[in-house]
């Protein structure tokens, strides 16, 4: 059966919001208070409308407030770092760390040339986790060279994993598993282990270790804007 537009149940459906990122649901909110101001001619039922048109504005202002990034969604600024950081699916046939760092190095945004993330700060780090919603691991632009025994951030110079006045947030076991520990050829140029952000609950995530041939779907990519 077909509901007219005058239907309280036409009305109902057309009036709740949908679930998704803020910026999407505030032009759903105004328009979920109009639909109910204009059907206000539906006698006791536009009590609950009015109910709802008041706490929409604070709904809305409280999901701003919690608002993250998905996979895709636009790049958000870190006046922090003067850089823009977008969480990207990896849409190429072979997902791993080598593919995902060609993959940022080959976008721009503003004209800023992207990388991997470099999260060589707290404060960084803290701005990750409050503004990108991981749906599962993600790589970022931090690698273990297994002959020097090196850290190295992308278009950085190495330095020592023990480096007290390095930032670091390691799983408590910082290396995925046995078989994707460095390989007893250590002379190989791809004998280096890839660093990603491991999911480990709601709005928190930490480093952890792979094999380089390891594959993942999504890459975090850093657009370093230049500015002092």
């Amino acid at each position: 059966m077909q509901l007219a537009p005058t239907d309280s149940r036409f009305i109902a459906r057309s009036c709740v919001p949908i679930n998704g990122n803020a910026y999407r649901n505030m032009r759903r909110h105004l328009l979920v208070i109009a639909c109910y101001i204009r059907n206000r001619s539906m006698g006791l039922n536009f009590l609950k409308y009015a109910i709802y048109a008041v706490l929409a504005p604070v709904y809305f202002a409280w999901s701003v407030s919690f608002a993250v990034s998905g996979p895709d969604d636009p790049p958000v600024y870190n006046p922090m770092t003067k850089s823009y950081f977008q969480l990207l699916t990896l849409d190429k046939p072979a997902k791993t760390w080598r593919i995902a760092k060609e993959s940022a190095e080959s976008l721009t945004y503003k004209g800023a040339r992207g990388r991997l993330a470099v999260v060589d700060r707290l404060e960084t780090h803290r701005f990750i986790l409050e503004n990108f919603d991981f749906r599962g691991p993600s790589w970022i632009g931090l690698r273990y060279w297994c002959r020097f025994r090196m850290l190295e951030w992308s278009g950085q110079r190495p330095y020592s994993p023990t480096d007290p006045d390095r930032f670091h947030v390691w799983h408590p076991q910082w290396y995925r598993n046995e078989a994707t520990k460095c390989s007893s050829n250590s002379r190989s140029q791809d004998n280096y282990m890839p660093v990603y952000y491991q999911p480990i609950g709601e709005h928190n995530a930490i480093w952890q270790a792979s094999g380089h041939p390891k594959y993942f779907n999504f890459y975090l990519v850093e657009f370093p804007t230049g500015e002092e």
